[in-house]
């Protein structure tokens, strides 16, 4: 807006003193669609890239978060005030999101002064009186386990928001005594740097009734099965006004001429419109012609009283060609023995861990802190475990 770019603060000035041409993206060819930031993936199925954003697809992403959120397509309603605490780092796609959805709706926002650390998390919201988190799963988990949240006082959460790796049921469940306010509004999503954040959700009923579910797409955003032979379900594409303009410094892309996003998740959808992510297509383990989703075997060992987190991936097979690999952290003494039987009535006998690692320790974690799962597959190769 003219206002905004007038002042009353002055532009920059240039080493002769003159004042620095600043135009507006609305004085430039195509100005939507020129980049506005640059942040990058997790790295969790390789390399971090970096994803150029436009600000078409900044503005995109925002009205769908405060679609999330209902602040649209009602007006805002600034009587709402919150305070939302913001625990990934800025330099991933949730940090843009988060300041801008501040900004827009006059919330407070808190950042940690460093990395993550679940004592610091239960002290920020109680010492803020923080109404509104979103974070990873594993940073949830890390969290509730946490000796101090019997004694933080966290009533004031209102609102947990989930995305970027699966949500199982005993998550949800342990929500409910953990943050006991924030029940039934915990949101879960699906989405991914590319595609500038969220392209579904899952609160309240959903969330509830339907565990595991990433939800239903949100506005404007177009989602499609596409059939992979040999596996079970299909990719995930996704289709919508908030996506990425490319990667910097590669050609590649994984949008096609249609504007399908090929997001290498494999999914399927109920007969309620609900997304189910069952796995990555580059992840999938075949033991012997036999496709399982790692994915699937995470969740299942997660349902298990002595499991706190869980890494599965394949490891080469001289007959098999691959087998079933469970990296665990433990929150309970178990055997692998006890773990097998417990797993057997859920999962396909070919589907249960034949190499196993326990710990006692918490697993590692990259900088957006998803378990890093590629570099826990490469210390195991590195021992010998092969």
């Amino acid at each position: 807006p003219d206002a905004w770019r007038r002042g009353p603060w002055k532009a920059d000035e240039t080493a002769a003193g003159a004042p620095a041409d600043l135009p507006s993206v609305n004085e430039t060819p195509d100005g939507e669609n020129e980049t506005a930031v640059i942040v990058f993936t997790s790295g969790t199925g390789g390399a971090a890239k970096a994803v150029a954003l436009s600000h078409r697809a900044l503005l995109s992403g925002l009205q769908t978060m405060l679609h999330i959120t209902k602040q649209l397509p009602l007006r805002f309603d600034h009587s709402r005030s919150e305070i939302a605490l913001h625990s990934g780092p800025l330099f991933h796609v949730g940090g843009p999101q988060a300041m801008l959805r501040s900004i827009a709706v006059g919330n407070t926002l808190v950042f940690p002064g460093g990395r993550f650390d679940p004592a610091d998390i239960l002290a920020l919201v109680e010492r803020h009186k923080v109404t509104r988190w979103t974070a990873v799963p594993t940073m949830i988990m890390r969290v509730l386990d946490h000796p101090d949240i019997a004694t933080r006082d966290v009533r004031s959460l209102k609102s947990i928001g989930m995305g970027g790796a699966p949500v199982g049921s005993s998550l949800l469940e342990r929500l409910k005594s953990g943050f006991p306010n924030a029940q039934p509004s915990v949101a879960v999503g699906y989405g991914l740097t590319e595609n500038t954040g969220p392209a579904t959700t899952a609160s309240g009923a959903d969330s509830v009734n339907y565990p595991g579910t990433c939800g239903r797409p949100l506005p404007s955003v177009e989602i499609r099965i596409n059939p992979r032979p040999g596996l079970p379900n299909g990719e995930v594409l996704i289709r919508a006004p908030m996506q990425m303009s490319g990667y910097v410094g590669l050609a590649e892309t994984p949008i096609d001429a249609e504007g399908w996003l090929h997001t290498g998740d494999l999914g399927k959808m109920d007969e309620g419109g609900r997304l189910w992510i069952t796995g990555r297509s580059k992840d999938m383990i075949i033991r012997g012609g036999e496709n399982i989703a790692p994915a699937a075997v995470e969740s299942a060992l997660l349902t298990l009283p002595q499991v706190a987190e869980a890494a599965v991936f394949g490891m080469p097979h001289p007959d098999l060609g691959e087998e079933v690999m469970a990296v665990v952290a433990l929150k309970e003494p178990a055997t692998v023995e006890q773990l097998q039987v417990a797993l057997r009535p859920i999962l396909a006998s070919f589907a249960v861990p034949s190499r196993w690692r326990l710990q006692t320790e918490a697993l590692p974690t990259n900088q957006t802190g998803k378990i890093d799962k590629p570099a826990i597959a490469a210390e195991a190769r590195r021992a010998g475990q092969a």
